[in-house]
């Protein structure tokens, strides 16, 4: 039932205090499907990113002048370089599904709840604040 791959070497992940573990080749885990194709993935980000941002850049860039590109390119940078971070701590165990069961790994389970509440969090409160810069923009449009 049990041979050497079915052990968990422990691999390091890009942060020298998150330690996960892969698993064999012939782990249930190594065997899951994804659960989302590549174009639907696609479709996804494509959606995030093309809101209201991708609007409100122009008006953006107007008020800060072309020297507020700069810092925009520089948290661009960034967040593209902590994605791949994501990703390799994600690729090193299989089971591993969000970024909240990621920081169980590296600080327990007051963290994985932590990280779960403040994520939640941030979809209700774009959520609200979308709700309430629409109806804004709608009233505008359509003046009593």
């Amino acid at each position: 039932m049990y041979n050497e791959e079915s052990f968990l070497p422990l691999h390091l992940c890009e942060c020298p205090h998150l330690v996960l573990a892969s698993f064999g080749r012939n782990s249930v885990a190594s065997k899951m499907k994804p659960r989302t194709t590549f174009f639907q993935t696609l479709l996804n980000a494509v959606n995030a990113i093309s809101g209201y941002g991708l609007l409100a850049m122009p008006y953006a860039v107007a008020q800060g002048g072309w020297l507020s590109l700069g810092p925009l390119l520089l948290i661009a940078a960034i967040w593209i370089y902590m994605a791949l971070l994501l990703q390799r701590c994600m690729d090193s165990n299989p089971m591993v599904e969000s970024y909240a069961y990621i920081v169980q790994l590296a600080f327990g389970s007051r963290g994985r709840i932590l990280a779960a509440l403040l994520a939640n969090s941030e979809l209700y409160l774009v959520v609200i604040g979308l709700l309430l810069f629409g109806g804004e923009n709608l009233a505008g449009l359509f003046p009593k």
